[in-house]
């Protein structure tokens, strides 16, 4: 009896609580973000270029990037994310056509988020911000 009182009260805890947030201020979205049905959902990285974003994200809470090239063809993508203060925060320099970055940020705070690949071709990347 007591055992299912105390499995009773901790079930009816776990269901109560809000799930987490997450890092990024404005919740987990794609980039770029798509504003009407016309829109396209994915980026373009246009051949010896750069892709540049900022995006904030929470303290002390898990901050993430997913990458993933359209394999046509495949090219060695890199992600580079840094501070407000060009420091490096992290980075996926491994090549491939999917790369991401996982980090935690200390403060609060905008981060600026650049892919490049060495492609000769247009490249679409799919890029989730988490």
């Amino acid at each position: 009896m007591c055992r299912r009182a105390i499995l009773a009260v901790v079930g009816a805890l776990i269901l109560n609580m809000a799930p987490a947030a997450g890092s990024p201020v404005k919740g987990h979205y794609r980039e770029p973000v798509v504003v009407s049905e016309q829109a396209i959902d994915r980026a373009i990285l246009n051949p010896h270029a750069t892709y540049t974003f900022s995006e904030t994200f929470r303290g002390n809470e898990r901050a993430c990037i997913i990458i993933e090239g359209d394999h046509k063809p495949v090219m060695d993508l890199r992600v580079t994310v840094k501070d407000p203060f060009n420091n490096v925060v992290a980075q996926d320099t491994a090549g491939g056509d999917f790369v991401s970055v996982i980090w935690y940020p200390p403060r609060t705070q905008a981060y600026t988020i650049s892919i490049t690949g060495n492609g000769n071709v247009e490249n679409y990347l799919y890029i989730v911000v988490k």
